[in-house]
C-alpha cells in the first residue's frame, strides 16, 4: 500500500499533470503561432502599403525631374504666350493614358495656371485651390530661378479625389539657353489615388483588395498629406496565413498528444516495476553536482575534472575554447531573464551540434561556455569549431517571436599533457578571450605569453586614462569638413586624443576600446562633447561632428545628458551631429531608433559613419532616420582606379537622395577626386587633402582665413 501511495504521488499524478500541461501548452502554442502569423502578416502588409504610397510620390518626383530639366521644354514654357498644343502633345496626351500621371499643370511662381490637363482634357482652374491650398507651400520651397533644378512632393485632397503630386521648376540643361520670360515656371504632375489606381497598386505589391475609405479603421494605414491632414484610410483584405497554419497543425498535434498519452501510460507501467526512489535521488544528486541546471551541460567542476584527466596523459594534445557571449546582457535588459534563459539553452543546443567528435561542451556560468578537445589534431579542430560557432551566432535567434542577436568572444589555449595544470590552461584561454573582446569582439584569439604582458599594460593605460578624465586632460583634435560646392570649411569632426604631455603616446583606437570595456566611455564621451562645445562657441555656425559609442546609446538618459551639455555652452543643437558606425546598428536597432528620434527632435542630426566598410544594410537606412551618410575612406581611396567604387558612391548618392539625407565622402586625398565626388552627389568632403586633425586654434585660423576675402569685399 505504501509503495502504491508513493507510486501515485511520484508517478501517476505528475504524469497526469504533465499530460494536462502539455495539452494546454500545445493548444496555446498553436493559438499563439496562428495569431502571431496573422498579426505579423498584417503588419508587413501595412509596411508594404506605406512603401507603395511613398514609391508613387518618388516616381512622380523622378518624372518631374526628367520632364522639367531639358532645353526644349524650358524654352517652350518660358515663352510669353504658352503653346497649349505643345503642352498637350508633350504631357497632356500622356495624362489621358494614366500610366504614370493623369494630371499636368504648368504654373508660375504665384500659382497661376499657364496650361493644364487632367485625364487628357484641358482644364482652366486655380491650381492652388484645386490642390487643397497646398501648391504655394511647395512652390515657396523651390528655387525662384531657372538654374537650379529641384522638386517637392505631397499628397492632398482635391475636388476630384485624393491626388499624389510633385512640382519642380523648369531648368534648361544647357547653360547658354536663352529664355524669353525671366519669371520661373513650374511643372506639376499628379496621380489620383482612385479605385483603379489602388487596384493596380495592389496587384503590383500583392495586396488584396486595396481600397481607400473615408472612415478611420484601427490597424490599417491612415493616409495623411504632407501637412498632417487626414484624408482617409487605406484598407485591404488580410491573407491570414495563421489560419492555414492552425488547420495544418491541429491534426498532427492531436496525434502527438495521443502518442504522448500512450507513452506516459507505458512509463507508468515501467515505473511501477522499477520504482526505486532512493536510488533515483542519489543519481540525481550526483548529476546536479556536475551539471548546469539550465542547459544540462557539464559545469565548471566537471570541466576541470575532465581537463585534468586529459592533461594527465603525457604527450596528449589538449585544446580549450573559452567562449563568452557578446550582447547577452542587452537581451536580458531588453526582454527579461526568461528570454535570456531561452537564449542560453538555444545557444547550448547549437554548440552541441557543432562539436567535433569526442569533444566536451560545458557551461561554466552566466553566458560563458567551455569546450574541451583532445587528440593529435585538437588545435586544428578547436580553430575549426570556433569558426563554426561564430558563423552560427551570426544568425538571429527567434525566441517565441522575440528576436535576439548575440556574438561571441572566443579565447583558445592548448598544451601537451604533463606540461601544465588544468587551472592554468583554462586561465590562458580566459586571457585570450578577453583579448578577443578587447579587439572589437566576435572573433577568436589564440593565447600567447605576450597577452599576459599586454593585459598588464592595459591595466596601466586604464589607470592613466581614468586620471586624465578625472582631471579633464583628454585633448580634442578637429579634422575639417569641406563644402563640395564652395570648397570652404563647413564643419569639423571632433576626435579624442591622448594628452601630448603624457609620458607615452596611446592611439585613440586603443584607449577608446579600453574605455568601452571598463565603463569609462560615458564619461569620456561627455568630456569630449563638453570640450568640443566650448571650442565651437566662437566658430559661428560651424557644425561639429562627434562620434558616439554603442555603449553610450545604452544609457536611457543619453539624449537628456547631451542636450544639457550643449545648452550649457549656448550652442544650438542643430550645430551638433552625432556619428555612429554600421557596427553599432547591429546591437538592437529597434532600441536605438527611439534614442535617435529624441536627439533629432531636440535639433541634433545623426550621421551613419564608415558606410560601405562593413554590413552596409539598406534595411538600417530605412529603419533609422539618418540625416547624413558618410562614405568610408576604403571606397573613396579606390575612386580613381575602380569602376565598382565609383558605382557604389553614385548608388549611395541616389539612396541618400531618396532618404533626404546628405552625403559626405571621407578619405579625400587627391584633387582629381573632388569633381567626381561632386558629380556623384557628395555635398561635403573630408580627408588629408583638406587637412589632418588639428587644434582648435588652427580651426579658428582656418575660419578667419576663409572669411577674410568676404570682409575685404565688404570693406572695398
Amino acid at each position: 500500500m505504501r509503495n502504491l501511495r508513493h507510486f501515485l504521488l511520484m508517478v501517476i499524478i505528475p504524469l497526469l499533470l504533465a499530460a494536462v500541461g502539455v495539452s494546454a501548452l500545445t493548444i496555446d502554442l498553436v493559438s499563439r503561432l496562428s495569431t502571431g502569423a496573422n498579426i505579423e502578416d498584417h503588419r508587413r502588409t501595412a509596411e508594404v502599403v506605406n512603401a507603395a504610397i511613398l514609391a508613387t510620390q518618388n516616381e512622380l518626383s523622378n518624372a518631374v525631374s526628367d520632364n522639367a530639366n531639358w532645353d526644349d521644354g524650358a524654352i517652350q514654357v518660358y515663352k510669353p504666350e504658352i503653346d497649349h498644343e505643345y503642352v498637350n502633345l508633350t504631357w497632356g496626351e500622356t495624362s489621358a493614358m494614366g500610366v504614370l500621371y493623369d494630371l499636368i499643370f504648368v504654373v508660375t511662381s504665384d500659382g497661376k495656371l499657364l496650361s493644364g490637363f487632367i485625364g487628357g482634357e484641358q482644364v482652366d482652374l486655380d491650381p492652388h485651390g484645386f490642390l487643397g491650398g497646398r501648391l504655394m507651400s511647395l512652390l515657396s520651397a523651390l528655387p525662384q530661378n531657372a538654374t537650379e533644378a529641384k522638386s517637392a512632393a505631397a499628397v492632398v485632397e482635391t475636388p476630384r479625389g485624393i491626388v499624389a503630386f510633385s512640382v519642380g521648376n523648369f531648368v534648361p540643361t544647357s547653360s547658354d539657353t536663352v529664355l524669353d520670360s525671366p519669371g520661373p515656371r513650374y511643372l506639376v504632375l499628379g496621380r489620383f489615388l482612385d479605385a483603379g489606381f489602388l487596384a493596380e497598386l495592389g496587384n503590383r505589391y500583392v495586396v488584396d483588395k486595396l481600397a481607400l475609405t473615408p472612415a478611420r479603421s484601427e490597424g490599417f494605414v491612415a493616409l495623411e498629406n504632407s501637412f498632417g491632414d487626414y484624408m482617409g484610410t487605406l484598407t485591404w483584405q488580410d491573407r491570414r496565413p495563421g489560419d492555414l497554419t492552425r488547420a495544418a497543425i491541429i491534426l498532427p498535434a492531436t496525434a502527438m498528444l495521443a502518442l504522448l498519452a500512450a507513452v506516459m501510460t507505458a512509463i507508468a507501467l515501467i515505473c511501477w516495476q522499477q520504482f526505486q526512489l532512493i536510488a533515483k535521488r542519489e543519481r540525481q544528486a550526483q548529476y546536479d553536482a556536475s551539471h548546469d541546471a539550465l542547459t544540462g551541460l557539464p559545469n565548471r567542476v566537471a570541466l576541470i575534472r575532465g581537463t585534468s584527466a586529459a592533461l594527465s596523459n603525457a604527450g596528449n594534445t589538449v585544446a580549450v575554447l573559452f567562449i563568452d557571449l557578446d550582447g547577452f546582457k542587452d537581451v536580458n535588459d531588453t526582454y527579461d531573464h526568461a528570454t535570456g534563459d531561452a537564449l542560453i539553452r538555444a545557444v547550448a543546443a547549437g554548440f552541441a551540434v557543432l562539436l567535433p567528435e569526442g569533444a566536451q561542451l560545458g557551461r561554466i556560468g552566466g553566458d560563458e561556455f567551455l569546450i574541451l578537445i583532445t587528440g593529435p589534431t585538437a588545435e586544428a579542430e578547436a580553430v575549426s569549431a570556433a569558426g563554426c560557432i561564430l558563423e552560427f551566432l551570426a544568425q538571429p535567434f527567434d525566441l517565441e517571436g522575440r528576436i535576439a542577436m548575440v556574438g561571441a568572444s572566443i579565447g583558445m589555449a592548448h598544451a601537451i599533457g604533463g606540461t601544465v595544470e588544468a587551472g592554468e590552461l583554462m586561465r590562458r584561454a580566459d586571457v585570450a578571450m578577453y583579448d578577443a573582446k578587447a579587439r572589437h569582439k566576435n572573433r577568436l584569439e589564440i593565447y600567447t605569453p605576450a597577452m599576459d604582458g599586454e593585459r598588464n599594460g592595459q591595466t596601466v593605460i586604464l589607470d592613466e586614462l581614468r586620471g586624465f578624465i578625472d582631471n579633464g586632460l583628454i585633448e580634442v583634435a578637429y579634422q575639417p569638413i569641406i563644402d563640395a560646392a564652395t570648397l570652404k570649411i563647413c564643419a569639423v569632426e571632433a576626435l579624442a586624443r591622448w594628452p601630448k604631455a603624457a609620458a607615452r603616446h596611446v592611439g585613440p583606437d586603443k584607449f577608446i576600446a579600453i574605455a568601452e570595456s571598463s565603463g569609462l566611455i560615458n564619461r569620456l564621451g561627455m568630456q569630449i562633447l563638453d570640450k568640443a562645445c566650448s571650442d565651437a562657441a566662437s566658430w559661428g555656425d560651424l557644425r561639429v561632428a562627434i562620434n558616439i559609442s554603442p555603449i553610450q546609446l545604452r544609457d536611457p538618459e543619453f539624449a537628456a545628458r547631451v542636450l544639457e551639455v550643449v545648452s550649457s555652452h549656448g550652442i544650438n543643437p542643430s550645430r551638433i551631429e552625432f556619428e555612429v558606425t554600421e557596427g553599432t546598428l547591429i546591437e538592437q536597432p529597434d532600441r536605438i531608433a527611439p534614442i535617435f528620434e529624441k536627439l533629432q527632435r531636440a535639433g541634433f542630426s545623426i550621421a551613419l559613419d564608415d558606410f560601405g566598410s562593413g554590413y552596409s544594410s539598406i534595411a538600417y537606412l530605412r529603419q533609422l532616420p539618418f540625416n547624413r551618410i558618410k562614405i568610408d575612406r576604403s571606397i573613396t581611396s579606390e575612386l580613381l582606379i575602380s569602376e565598382s567604387a565609383r558605382s557604389m558612391i553614385q548608388a549611395t548618392g541616389l539612396i541618400a537622395h531618396g532618404l533626404h539625407a546628405q552625403v559626405t565622402a571621407e578619405g579625400v586625398e587627391a584633387e582629381e577626386e573632388i569633381q567626381m565626388l561632386r558629380l556623384a552627389g557628395c555635398s561635403e568632403l573630408q580627408g588629408y587633402f583638406f587637412g589632418k586633425p588639428q587644434s582648435s586654434a588652427a580651426v579658428t585660423s582656418m575660419i578667419e582665413a576663409a572669411a577674410a576675402p568676404e570682409r575685404e569685399a565688404l570693406n572695398g
